[in-house]
């Protein structure tokens, strides 16, 4: 069945997609963070 191989790709499609602008968004959120202030331990436990 073509149409249900159509849908697993644009799955994976769009989960590529949330994928990378999480990673944008993370590293874009990295440099304002000041190290010092929080480890990642305790950015685990808030």
């Amino acid at each position: 069945m073509p149409g249900r191989k159509e849908s697993i790709r644009n799955s994976y499609f769009i989960i590529f997609l949330i994928w990378l602008t999480g990673i944008i968004l993370i590293l874009n959120f990295l440099p304002i963070q000041d190290p010092d202030t929080l480890s990642l331990e305790e950015m685990i436990e808030l």
